[in-house]
């Protein structure tokens, strides 16, 4: 807990030279204290800390399900998505119930081109929370990205006549439209997608 809660900057060495030291004294601690250093490294970005100490962890226990989780999320957040999405792939085939992790081997196909197995897995979403609409922009940009446009489109309205000001939506409408060579009526959705999320810098 004093890991995780030690955010601001970065957590006192002591801290984590005492936890290093619980784990190797008593070897049943030893999970419990590589998952809290692991977020703790994490949160204060020394992702080659955090990759280190998964990479060991998984060494011993390779089946492991949240090793696995916060490895992927490790190089998910090193910027490295297909190391990530292999390990949130193998995570899921261990627990199929594992939704974050499920999530995040979306993000992550999607961030790969991966766009078949990312609609395949966005189909479990669809079945546990029907017109999510999160869910939904994510399948319709699977479809466009396959070269079914129209399909797509027809997804993204649905979700926009649903929830008109869901701000993912609107923006991936407008990028649509400016695929489809429509700009003024991109410049509409865009404009609108603007005004809910004025922090998307896309």
């Amino acid at each position: 807990d004093m890991v995780i809660r030690g955010g601001e900057n970065l957590y006192p060495r002591e801290v984590e030279e005492f936890l290093q030291r619980r784990a190797d004294q008593e070897a049943e601690l030893a999970p419990l204290v590589w998952e809290a250093l692991i977020e703790g490294h994490i949160r204060v970005y020394r992702i080659l800390d955090a990759l280190t100490l998964a990479t060991h962890w998984l060494d011993l226990d390779p089946d492991n399900v949240r090793a696995l989780e916060l490895r992927g999320l490790a190089y998910q957040q090193g910027l490295a998505a297909h190391k990530g999405t292999e390990d949130f792939s193998r995570a899921v085939a261990l627990d199929p119930t594992r939704e974050a992790a499920r999530w995040r081997l979306v993000l992550g196909l999607l961030d790969t081109g991966s766009y078949d197995e990312a609609l395949t897995q966005l189909r479990y979403f669809e079945k546990k929370k029907p017109n999510d609409p999160d869910v939904m922009v994510r399948v319709a940009r699977c479809h466009n990205l396959l070269g079914r446009g129209e399909e797509a489109r027809q997804v993204l309205d649905a979700v926009l006549a649903d929830h008109p000001d869901h701000p993912l939506a609107l923006r991936t409408r407008g990028q649509f439209a400016l695929a489809d060579l429509q700009p003024a009526r991109a410049e509409e959705w865009l404009r609108r997608a603007e005004k809910v999320w004025p922090t998307d810098y896309q």
